[in-house]
């Protein structure tokens, strides 16, 4: 009779030379080997002598300075073909089959009080280079590379010190730069077409078209705070004589009592006129049988003659005990 569910049967820890753990289970053939060595880490699945599946991670070279640290080493997951995840994979797709996959890093902070780093990763399927990766301040330029050969991808980040210009390269073609002009201000290039002038200010990014053959537009995004729990943030859009302008406002510091507001506002537009959209939600929540919500909201546009007066809105939900009372008021205010 064979058993449907999985049993450790037995586990052996020896630690003679190097720390290792056997696990043996009711599959009668087959053993879980885990060996750990102060440079490498190694698990396997066997069947019987066959080893299925084995990860390795070997750690070339360690070193902890009081300013700096090294990490650098090799992973490997080597896959059996008879294994049944390597067949499944195979299955599904040539581009998820493989026997080998590869990591080598480098990790590394030079300097950790100037925030000088020096990483680097490879990774290989089997033969096939697949992806390669740096990161590089140490010295300028400043360099950020990402290759995919699979994709003949090839994109490089540079940041020049002196000029204080970042530059995006793809398969060699300029993608992207990021120019500074006065103060805060910095120009966007793409494909050496400038495009956009952007200004870092307090609590703000003002966002500007700048090329000739697209209309002048002005984008401002504002926030009160750098938290998620708690904030309002702002957008604002300005295009000749039309304004428009979203707010969104919230507090969730406690889920089970919290608030959102949204308000937008606008003028200049033919259709529309002057708008102002508003809407107010707060909850309470004492448990899954019991919440409250109430809402409020006001929709006024003075170029629809159905909004030339004030939409007013209330509205109100109680759960107690599953029971639900709702209740929703719409009216034109004078």
């Amino acid at each position: 009779m064979t058993k449907d569910t999985l049993e450790i049967l037995d586990v052996e820890v020896t630690n003679v030379h190097a720390k290792k753990c056997a696990l043996i289970v009711n599959f009668s053939s087959m053993k879980f080997l885990v060996k750990i060595t102060p440079t490498m880490i190694t698990y396997e699945l066997f069947d019987g002598e066959l080893s299925l599946i084995k990860y390795v991670n070997q750690l070339n070279k360690m070193e902890v300075g009081t300013n700096s640290y090294l990490l650098k080493g090799v992973s490997n997951l080597h896959l059996n073909e008879k294994s049944y995840l390597y067949k499944a994979k195979c299955f599904v797709s040539s581009s998820l089959c493989f026997k080998d996959f590869t990591t080598n890093y480098h990790l590394e902070v030079v300097d950790k009080t100037a925030g000088k780093v020096n990483v680097q990763v490879n990774v290989m399927k089997d033969t096939l280079a697949i992806l390669h990766a740096e990161v590089i301040n140490v010295e300028v330029p400043y360099k950020i590379t990402l290759k995919a050969p699979v994709l003949l991808l090839e994109m490089v980040v540079d940041y020049e010190l002196s000029t204080r210009q970042w530059t995006v390269m793809m398969n060699k073609i300029s993608l992207l730069k990021v120019n500074p002009t006065i103060g805060n201000q910095y120009e966007l290039h793409v494909y050496e077409v400038p495009l956009l002038q952007v200004a870092l200010l307090k609590k703000q990014v003002k966002i500007s078209t700048i090329t000739k053959d697209v209309p002048a537009i002005t984008a401002i995004i504002s926030w009160k705070t750098f938290s998620i729990f708690e904030n309002t943030v702002g957008v604002q859009l300005l295009y000749k004589q039309i304004a428009h302008k979203t707010l969104f406002g919230w507090n969730m510091n406690q889920l089970k009592k919290a608030f959102v507001d949204i308000k937008v506002t606008g003028s200049g537009t033919p259709i529309l006129g002057d708008y102002k959209i508003f809407h107010h939600l707060n909850w309470y929540i004492t448990d899954i049988k019991n919440l409250d919500f109430e809402w409020n909201g006001k929709v006024l546009s003075t170029g629809l003659s159905f909004l030339k007066k004030p939409l007013v809105t209330d509205g109100k939900l109680k759960i107690n005990d599953y029971v639900i009372d709702m209740k929703l008021i719409e009216n034109y205010k004078k």
